[in-house]
């Protein structure tokens, strides 16, 4: 699922160049000319290979999943219930600057009954540190339909890539959905299609 206006896409591997910027007092925070973002690398039950791609034909790069779904009632498995996926963005950028996440917005959309749990967890941190950023949200049911989802920090709480290092940007996101006391008969669903990156770009000291 690409969003209206946004056609490129590139499977894991292949970088792209975002669009360069013309110097001026307000791209300070926006990417310089040169940058390049790919999926290194997608792993888990909720991106099987070839189901990752990014997109990035506009200014923030967009990460699209085409099988991170989970499910639950009816003749669903079990292992439906849960699923996650881990993967690795390389993000390239001329020497002498360096890049922090500041917003991620994603697009969800679900069919919950009455009773329903539902749990989303995600963790940022470049490759081989702690991690940078947790956030974890539980909703009910019942929910029809897509929405938009936003996780963000204040710019005091932005932690930046060490200049210097060329680590990845690991992102760990996992769905979860419980029965509780909704009916075992009726199918459950929660599907996260894709998610937008802002990131806020400043030269190294």
């Amino acid at each position: 699922m690409i969003l209206p206006g946004r056609t490129a896409s590139a499977a894991v591997g292949a970088a792209l160049v975002l669009p360069a910027l013309t110097s001026s007092p307000a791209s300070a925070h926006l990417p310089p000319p040169g940058v390049t973002i790919s999926v290194a690398s997608a792993n888990g039950p909720g991106c099987p290979p070839g189901t990752v791609t990014v997109d990035v034909s506009g200014f923030s790069p967009i990460v699209t999943y085409d099988a991170f779904r989970v499910q639950v009632g009816g003749t669903s498995s079990p292992m439906d219930a849960r699923k996650y996926c881990e993967i690795s963005l390389k993000i390239g950028a001329p020497e002498g600057f360096t890049y922090a996440v500041e917003t991620v917005k994603h697009g969800l959309s679900a069919q919950l009954e009455r009773g329903i749990i539902s749990e989303r967890r995600l963790r940022y941190s470049f490759q081989g540190a702690p991690a940078i950023r947790e956030f974890t949200s539980v909703f009910s049911g019942p929910r029809s339909g897509g929405w938009q989802a936003s996780d963000g920090v204040a710019p005091a709480q932005m932690v930046f890539k060490p200049c210097g290092e060329g680590h990845d940007l690991d992102v760990y996101s996992e769905l979860r959905l419980d029965l509780r006391q909704s009916d075992p008969s009726k199918i459950s669903y929660l599907t996260h299609h894709h998610s937008a990156y802002h990131l806020v770009w400043k030269p190294c000291p």
